[in-house]
């Protein structure tokens, strides 16, 4: 058992302290937010190529949003767009950064974990919260609210990472049998993902009331969960998981 005295959120929240006020009104900002949404616009690209185009009147939520990358990206195509966070740090600067851009996307600092839905949506897309989240009932409560915030024929929108058999740890890291990867944070080991089986994962949305549509493994490593991950056999990392489902 890891003993931590901050959350993952929390950690999360202190990264963002590395944005000074120079970089946010700078283009290396424009840089950072394309790279940091580029693999989930493709997975959304993509599902709008075989699927068709999203209705412009779509009303889309992005949870885990960061710095607002991908509402940005929506609310400049035309489209309402909610971001939510936990990180009262990153949606400070969301905000400032969608009044300095002169868009129209709204921002809340908001714990999914221990929220009611207010408000329904066509479309929410998770911006690589998911896997952050290593405690069930953390993922349970997280899932059922993304559940109840959207309409009755809304899709949730998923791209996760998944286990696979050959999976190797750096040092540096954990990984323990519930599919928890710890990893070291100063002089602590704090629990830093959930990377779990496909089958799982699809149990776990089934359990809530989700119904899944559609489900693509993603063989193209689309996250840097390590940062050694360039000295390793891709074979040995992570996958990835791209799914949409609805109630």
């Amino acid at each position: 058992m890891h003993n931590q005295t901050k959350k993952y959120y929390e950690y999360a929240n202190d990264s963002y302290k590395l944005f000074t006020p120079d970089f946010l009104e700078s283009e290396k900002l424009d840089r950072y937010l394309e790279s940091n949404i580029e693999s989930l616009v493709n997975f959304l690209e993509k599902y709008q190529e075989q699927f068709g185009s999203f209705d412009k009147s779509a009303q889309i939520l992005e949870t885990g949003c960061g710095l607002g990358g991908l509402s940005f990206y929506f609310s400049k195509n035309g489209f309402y767009t909610h971001g939510v966070d936990q990180s009262k740090l990153a949606i400070s600067m969301a905000r400032e950064i969608n009044k300095n851009k002169s868009l129209y996307a709204k921002f809340t600092n908001q714990d999914l974990c221990n929220s009611e839905a207010t408000e329904q949506f066509d479309i929410v897309i998770d911006s690589h919260l998911l896997h952050c989240l290593v405690d069930k009932n953390d993922r349970d409560s997280y899932l059922a609210f993304v559940k109840n915030s959207l309409k009755d024929d809304g899709l949730f929108f998923l791209e996760t990472m998944c286990y696979q058999a050959k999976i190797q740890i750096p040092i540096g890291y954990e990984f323990d049998a519930s599919f928890r990867l710890y990893k070291e944070v100063g002089d602590e080991v704090i629990p830093y993902r959930k990377i779990i089986d496909s089958i799982d994962l699809e149990q776990e949305l089934k359990s809530v009331g989700f119904k899944i549509k559609y489900l693509y493994y993603h063989n193209e490593l689309s996250f840097d969960v390590f940062s050694e991950y360039k000295d390793l056999n891709p074979d040995s990392l992570p996958k990835t998981i791209r799914l949409v489902a609805s109630k």
